[in-house]
């Protein structure tokens, strides 16, 4: 429907006034036509949706729409030298600071937690910001340009939905850690932890203040041209609702309604859809304006290059800090969420400066219907051109592998029981920096499940070089033991104990093994406090009791 939609804004007077590719189009990709039919049908259907749903869809969807949402930002600043010399500040200071806390952030968990809070704070003010935008863009390009008291309405309308959203994500039931199954070791989010009196107070007024100026701007917007000229901006203003302040406020309030997209708790499951709405949304706007200036390349080919630079921003950076280069946090234990975080503030920083109705050039094309006219950007020599475009081909090929193989070969291999093809395929993701820790555990369980004790202990193994996680380790130690190597088992069990002291398995564990070493004493000390935090376990108090009867018979010895 994206690529239609281009196409049929290839030629500027098909449109009708006022539309960018045509009416239907425009409300189904820029008003929220697509999300409004998907809202109905999670809202009808959604625990069902979400079941059948296969592991690749939210990849493939964020490479072919998430990825060149981002690439049409980069292509609109650092594409023509008219754009890059406009733009300088943002284009490479701003940047170059953005990259150095990023390598910082490789190294330091609270820099990445501080940009993980500002990516998460920032997202909601960032969507807003563009339906507002584009209201006012509607608006103006059919002659209906509030005044300044209504256009003043509406924004603090946004301002008081974003608000909100703040509130109740900062406050005492918002995300302490984020990422890939909804924990990363040592980079969480920062929760300004609003009190829950001040939260009380602040959420029905920013609600009442929202429902007051909304309903006053409609008014006057009424008043001046009618109801059927505002139409995309009530389709603007209910997903604006349905994203933001409908979910945060039953959340506040502690609502469930049995609608998945409206319930708190699921608000991270369907921020992806969101997601992709707002990209959709972006590439609308973005490709006609693209296509308004010198050298429009037509819809596939521009679509294409927005992927290329998208894709590769997000995956250079993977291959280049990952584990097995110059970083030493994996792709799920924080690298991913770390690149996520400075790739949307770079989008956001970038965005918030080159979309600005307010310039010129930009109000004569979306607003106005005129040309962005310009020299093309032609280099001297077309080698350092081809250059960045090779990385990013190069960095798109390795991104579009790592999704091929991560949620399309391995957990299938995984499912099958074919766990040497499995093995294969994720040092294949090893290659590209996607390695994945939570694979290799569960490629090394099945392989201790299936006798294959080597296999295991290796997978265990890479695992801990990804990140030395109690369970990694719990798993190591397992299969060193089944190896006959009881001491190994031992050294590897405590440094579990290390990083999670009161768990009982690992301290029985560690204790069964210190008997057997001759260690009684440690033992006693392992299995004593295993018994504290499970007084219900059997088999610990069993072993507990031999051992102090053993360290009694050698006292008395």
């Amino acid at each position: 429907m994206l690529g239609a939609a281009m196409a049929t804004g290839a030629v500027q007077s098909q449109a009708p006034r006022g539309s960018l590719f045509g009416p239907a189009i425009d409300g189904m990709l820029g008003f929220g036509g697509i999300y409004l039919l998907a809202f109905v049908g999670f809202c009808a259907f959604g625990p069902s949706l979400r079941a059948s749903q296969p592991l690749w869809l939210f990849p493939v969807l964020a490479l072919l729409l998430s990825a060149p949402h981002y690439g049409a930002t980069l292509l609109r600043v650092y594409d023509r030298a008219e754009d890059r010399e406009q733009h300088r500040r943002v284009a490479f200071h701003v940047t170059a600071a953005l990259l150095g806390l990023f390598v910082v952030g490789v190294y330091e968990p609270w820099v990445a937690s501080l940009l993980t809070t500002v990516y998460l704070t920032w997202s909601p003010w960032h969507f807003s910001a563009q339906n507002f935008g584009l209201a006012l863009m509607v608006m103006g390009r059919r002659g209906r340009a509030p005044d300044a008291v209504s256009r003043r309405l509406f924004r603090i309308a946004f301002v008081a939905s974003f608000a909100l959203v703040a509130v109740v994500l900062h406050g005492d039931q918002g995300p302490q850690d984020y990422g890939q199954g909804g924990q990363v070791e040592n980079i969480g989010f920062l929760s300004l932890r609003v009190p829950p009196m001040l939260a009380a107070v602040a959420v029905p007024l920013l609600l009442v203040v929202q429902g007051v100026c909304i309903a006053l701007f409609f008014w006057r917007l009424i008043r001046q041209g009618g109801p059927r000229r505002i139409l995309p901006v009530v389709g603007l203003v209910v997903i604006q609702a349905l994203w933001f302040t409908v979910p945060f406020s039953l959340g506040h309030f502690q609502v469930k309604t049995g609608m998945d997209p409206l319930d708190y708790e699921m608000r991270f499951q369907y921020f992806a859809w969101i997601s992709l709405a707002h990209a959709i949304q972006y590439l609308w706007v973005t490709t006609y304006y693209a296509r308004s200036g010198p050298g429009w390349p037509g819809p596939g080919r521009y679509w294409m290059k927005a992927l290329l630079a998208g894709q590769a921003i997000a995956v250079v950076p993977l291959v280049l800090f990952g584990p097995d280069a110059l970083g030493d946090v994996s792709w799920r234990s924080g690298l991913f969420i770390l690149i996520v975080s400075t790739l949307n503030i770079h989008h956001f920083i970038l965005d918030g400066a080159i979309w600005k109705l307010r310039s010129q050039r930009v109000a004569k094309v979306l607003v106005h219907d005129g040309r962005n006219e310009g020299p093309i950007d032609v280099a001297r020599s077309p080698w350092p051109r081809r250059l960045v475009w090779g990385i990013a081909l190069a960095g798109t090929l390795m991104g579009v592998a790592n999704i091929g193989n991560r949620w399309m070969r391995v957990e299938p291999q995984l499912l099958a029981g074919d766990l040497e093809a499995a093995e294969r395929t994720l040092g294949q993701l090893a290659w590209f920096g996607a390695d994945d820790e939570s694979l290799r555990l569960e490629l090394g369980r099945r392989a201790l499940l299936d006798g294959q004790t080597e296999r295991a202990e290796r997978n265990f193994e890479r695992a801990v070089e990804l990140t030395e996680s109690p369970q990694a380790l719990i798993g190591l130690a397992e299969a060193q033991l089944r190896r006959r190597a009881p001491a190994r088992s031992l050294a590897t069990l405590e440094r579990a104990i290390e990083l999670l002291p009161d768990h009982a398995g690992a301290l029985h564990r560690a204790g069964l093994l210190s008997r057997r070493l001759g260690d009684l004493d440690k033992a006693e000390r392992y299995l004593a406090r295993s018994a504290e935090i499970d007084p219900s376990n059997p088999r610990v108090r069993e072993a507990l009791e031999a051992v102090r009867r053993r360290q009694s018979q050698a006292t008395s010895g």
